[in-house]
C-alpha cells in the first residue's frame, strides 16, 4: 500500500509538471531579416562604391512543437542569386577621389537554419512569451569578380560551412493563432572553409589557388528577425 501511493503520488507530480499543450502543434512563420556581414575581401587592393548586399530580407519557417510545449523550427534562411555592378574608386596622395570601371559581381548565398527553442512561459494563454533558442545554420556563399576592364583578371571566392547561434526572443500572441515573433540571433561559432581562385597567368599555377579552413568565435555577423506566424 505504501509503495502504490508513494508511485501514485509520483506520477501525478510528474504529470502536473508537463506544461498544457496550446492545441496547435505547428505554425508558419514569414521573416523580414536585417543582416550586416562586412565583405572584407577586396580583390583589387582599391576602396570600392558597392551595393552587393541586401541589408533586409524575406525568410520562411516552419514550427513544431513538442509534448513540453518547446519548438523545433526550420527556415529557409536566405536564397539570393544576383549580379551587381561595382564602380572602383580610388584616392591619390591629395585626398582627391577618382572613379572608374569597376567589375560585375555575381553572388550566390544559401542558408537553411534549425532552431531548438525553449519557451520560458508555457501557460496557454500568455500573452508574452519569451524563449530562448540554439540553432545550427549551413551555409554556401560564392562570389566571382568579373572585371570590366583588361588590366585586371577574374576572382572567384567560395565559402561552406555552419554557423551557430543562441537567439533571444519573444513572441507576441495577437490572437489564439496568430503571433509576432521579435528574436535577436548570436552568432557564436562560425566554422568553415574558404576557397580562392585568382585568374592572373602572371602567377604561378600554385600561387593562383589556395583554401584554409577557419574556426572564428563571436564573428562579425550581425542580424534581427521579426516574424508573422500562424499556428495550424
Amino acid at each position: 500500500m505504501v509503495a502504490y501511493t508513494c508511485g501514485a503520488c509520483a506520477q501525478n507530480e510528474n504529470t502536473e509538471a508537463l506544461p498544457a499543450s496550446t492545441g496547435h502543434q505547428y505554425a508558419v512563420k514569414a521573416y523580414a531579416s536585417a543582416l550586416f556581414t562586412p565583405y572584407n575581401y577586396d580583390g583589387y587592393q582599391n576602396h570600392t562604391i558597392t551595393k552587393a548586399y541586401d541589408y533586409v530580407h524575406p525568410s520562411v519557417s516552419v514550427m513544431k512543437q513538442t509534448k513540453r510545449c518547446n519548438y523545433h523550427e526550420l527556415e529557409l534562411s536566405v536564397v539570393d542569386f544576383k549580379k551587381t555592378d561595382i564602380i572602383q574608386r580610388t584616392q591619390d596622395q591629395y585626398g582627391n577621389y577618382y572613379y572608374g570601371p569597376g567589375y560585375e559581381l555575381n553572388h550566390t548565398r544559401l542558408a537553411l537554419r534549425y532552431e531548438y527553442i525553449i519557451a520560458i512561459v508555457k501557460k496557454e494563454h500568455a500573452t508574452l512569451v519569451p524563449s530562448i533558442g540554439w540553432a545550427a545554420m549551413p551555409y554556401f556563399q560564392r562570389f566571382a569578380h568579373v572585371p570590366y576592364t583588361t588590366d585586371n583578371y577574374p576572382i572567384t571566392t567560395t565559402s561552406l560551412g555552419v554557423r551557430s547561434f543562441i537567439t533571444p526572443r519573444v513572441q507576441f500572441n495577437v490572437s489564439k493563432r496568430v503571433f509576432i515573433d521579435a528574436n535577436i540571433p548570436i552568432c557564436v561559432l562560425d566554422m568553415g572553409t574558404f576557397k580562392q581562385d585568382i585568374a592572373n597567368p602572371t602567377l604561378p599555377v600554385h600561387a593562383q589557388k589556395y583554401s584554409i579552413v577557419s574556426l572564428q568565435a563571436v564573428p562579425r555577423y550581425f542580424s534581427a528577425r521579426l516574424g508573422l506566424g500562424v499556428k495550424i
